[in-house]
């Protein structure tokens, strides 16, 4: 996802996870997890 119109196509459809240059900076694989944890708590 690279686009504010793509973003919104996709929680659209419902998809509430995503991962581009658009929603933030790349991270290392540990940090992702601590994110996706800290959704799901």
């Amino acid at each position: 996802m690279e686009t504010a119109a793509q973003a919104q196509r996709l929680l659209e459809l419902g998809c509430d996870t995503g991962q581009g240059f658009h929603l933030g900076r790349p991270q290392l694989a540990p940090q992702i997890t601590v994110l996706l944890m800290a959704r799901t708590s």
